[in-house]
């Protein structure tokens, strides 16, 4: 099972399943890393299997979506490809809360809301999740990795965000919300 991303900028690279954290639980950073940076995700979980998928048969590809993020160390991150390459391998830092909410099809999911809040200020929301979005990120990765059943494609909403550090030694509680309802709360424990 693969964590294939598209960054805000366009591209496309993949994340281990090792990084996936389902249940919520804390995170606790590795002793190297001094701060956290997060993207915010829309992401959609792969139920079919295909390659070069045209992009208007996209949508018969994906049946549930959600709403997360995706958690990179500062201390990896210098700008290069390479460097978000390694930092996304870092174990449990991809927050993909699980179960998804399911896509009926055809259904409306224009009017499905998001937001993160650490320590309960709001840092990121937003609303409306884009069928053509989704099935564009499908129809793109898909030229170049075969998708399989179970691999979750991870829309970034956001260049990255430093939302907490070593130095402040804070419990850092976060929190996701999707579709009205709290999805995940974790903490960041340094």
């Amino acid at each position: 099972m693969n964590i294939i991303v598209r960054s805000l900028r366009g591209d496309f690279f993949v994340r281990p399943d090792t990084s996936w954290e389902r249940k919520s639980g804390d995170f606790y950073p590795p002793d190297f890393v001094s701060a956290l940076d997060f993207t915010p995700v829309i992401f959609a979980c792969i139920c079919k299997p295909g390659r070069s998928i045209p992009e208007n048969f996209a949508c018969r590809y994906f049946d549930r979506v959600g709403f997360g993020a995706l958690f990179y160390p500062s201390d990896m991150l210098d700008g290069s490809a390479v460097s978000i390459a390694r930092a996304s391998c870092l174990d449990h830092s991809s927050y993909l809360p699980h179960p998804m909410a399911s896509v009926p099809a055809g259904g409306d999911l224009s009017r499905r809301g998001y937001s993160m809040r650490v320590n309960g200020r709001e840092v990121f929301n937003g609303e409306g999740v884009s069928r053509t979005d989704i099935g564009k990120a499908i129809s793109e990765s898909s030229g170049i990795i075969y998708l399989r059943y179970g691999d979750v494609i991870a829309i970034e909403l956001a260049d990255p965000i430093r939302i907490v550090s070593r130095e402040n030694r804070l419990e850092n509680e976060i929190s996701l919300t999707f579709d009205g309802a709290p999805d995940c709360s974790f903490r960041v424990l340094f």
